[in-house]
Order: C-alpha cells, then structure tokens, then sequence
C-alpha cells in the first residue's frame, strides 16, 4: 500500500532548525578557529568532497569531542529533538524521503548531532546531507543550488514535490520562487505545519 508521502521529500536546514537559535554550530565553530572541511563555495554531497580544496587544518575528531561537549552541557542546544525524531520516522514510514540541506561545511557536526537526537546509523546513511556554500551569490539563490541536485539525487518528479523547512525567510522566498515548497521555521512545534503544506497548491 502506498504511502500518504511517498514521492515527497523532506529537506531539512540544520543550523536553528535542528539545531536551536541557541547553536548556530558553523558560526560556532568558525568563532572557536576550528577549520571547517573547506575553504570553498560549493556543495558537499553525501560526504563527496572530490571538487572542492580540502583545509589541512580540518580536524573532525577534535570537532566532533568538542560538539559532543557542547551538546551535553548545553540541553537547548536543539529545537524539539524528540519531535523531531518521531516525525521524520512517521514521515519515511509513509514513504517520504529525508534530506539536510545546510550552508554548514563541518559534515562531523552533522552526524554527531543527528545521533544525538537518537537516529540511527542507518537512518542517516538513508538521508542525503548536502552542505556547504553556494557556487552562486547566497543572497540570490539560498538553498536552490542544495534543492536541485537533491532533486537529481531522489529523483522528485516536481519541484513542489521537495518540501524545505528552514529558519530563514530568504531561502524561504528563493525557494518557493523555483515552485518549491516551505515550511518556515518561526516556533518549535513547527513540523505541525507538515499536513497543512502537503495539502495546499503552490503559489
């Protein structure tokens, strides 16, 4: 039987939305100079680094310590992680693909958040995680360069078929332009928002 979302993908921001406003992970770790895993505009695909320079400075192990530390001192450190968890299992049971799609360029921070939350290995490795900065101006594109090739890796067949759910109004507004659809992050309780963005047309 056919999934209520099978065919819908699920792309979600990850610095204050998963995270809380609390913990904007990249800016703090660009704060604390710990290199991120590049110095260059372009996206990491599922860990797929080959087109970008690498820094040499980029220590994931003393990253990820340092996120673990963080994430047990700090306990509003994520926005709603038991919800979270529930839903995106309830939205893949239904059919629905799960995607990160973040300008963050610390990949180890990723994972060690998500485990945190309480997904498992292979729930992770079932989603795909595209980081990093745009090839384009951020201010004009946001996150579509990120939602293209997430298109061509899950093989949506509709823009609108490719939720994103993000803090920030821009990627919001870039992304609806393309026919994508968007839940904007403004309250915890926002994956709430989920049926109601399913359901409605396009604008």
């Amino acid at each position: 039987m056919k999934g209520k979302y099978e065919g819908k993908v699920f792309a979600f921001d990850f610095d204050e939305t998963i995270t809380s406003e609390k913990f904007h992970s990249h800016n703090y770790f660009i704060k604390k100079k710990l290199a991120p895993i590049t110095p260059d505009n372009g996206l990491i695909v599922d860990g797929n680094t080959d087109s970008l320079k690498l820094f040499e400075s980029y220590k994931p192990l003393k990253i990820a310590e340092e996120c673990g530390n963080y994430l047990r001192q700090n306990s509003e450190a994520l926005r709603n992680p038991e919800q979270l968890l529930l839903k995106v299992r309830e939205l893949v049971k239904e059919g629905a693909k799960i995607a990160i799609v973040s300008f963050n360029q610390y990949p180890v921070v990723i994972d060690v958040v998500l485990k945190k939350i309480g997904f498992t290995e292979m729930e992770i490795k079932n989603m795909n995680i595209i980081l990093g900065f745009p090839i384009g101006k951020k201010e004009l594109v946001g996150k579509n360069e990120h939602l293209a090739k997430l298109k061509e890796l899950t093989g949506a067949i509709n823009n609108e078929d490719i939720i994103l759910i993000d803090d920030d109004r821009d990627n919001c507004d870039r992304a609806k332009e393309q026919g994508y659809k968007t839940i904007r992050v403004v309250k915890d309780n926002y994956l709430d928002d989920v049926e109601k963005v399913i359901n409605e047309s396009s604008t």
